[in-house]
């Protein structure tokens, strides 16, 4: 899946893309500015980047529908630039508000102990590749 982490001042996530057990790409980009917010997307690229378009629209959070076989399997992660309030939808299901430190992601487990003792996203997010094969790659970093 990858990791992305939140550690009250920078966003993190790596650039890890797989598909079972193949790495498609180490470079993609997975944390962008989106104008008011920070964001970071996990999972299901394609259906997180469906769910994100639609929430900046302003259209209605409504939950993707499930497909055959399963749930939409992605997460996204919203920070508000102008005081830092975090934000977590799983699935397209309802914003959830969280703290500092926050990870998602197959990683996350990794990262928020990494930042409960005193290291950074970035740092974070590098600590996880080592553990989690899903993780690896560039790392972007973008900060309040």
């Amino acid at each position: 899946m990858t990791t992305i982490a939140w550690d009250g001042i920078s966003l993190a996530g790596d650039g890890r893309v797989t598909s079972s057990s193949l790495i498609l790409t180490d470079k993609h980009t997975k944390i962008h500015d989106a104008g008011d917010q920070l964001v970071g997307m996990a999972g299901d690229y394609a259906k997180s980047e469906e769910w994100l378009e639609a929430y900046l629209d302003g259209d209605l959070l409504e939950p993707l529908e499930e497909e055959e076989g399963g749930d939409t399997g992605f997460v996204v992660l919203l920070v508000e630039k102008d005081g830092g309030s975090v934000a977590v939808s799983y699935n397209g299901g309802p914003l959830l508000q969280v703290g500092a430190p926050f990870a998602v992601g197959s990683g996350a487990d990794f990262a928020v102990g990494a930042m409960s003792s005193g290291k950074t996203a970035k740092q974070a997010v590098k600590l996880a590749m080592k553990y989690d094969a899903a993780t690896g790659g560039k790392i972007t970093v973008l900060s309040l």
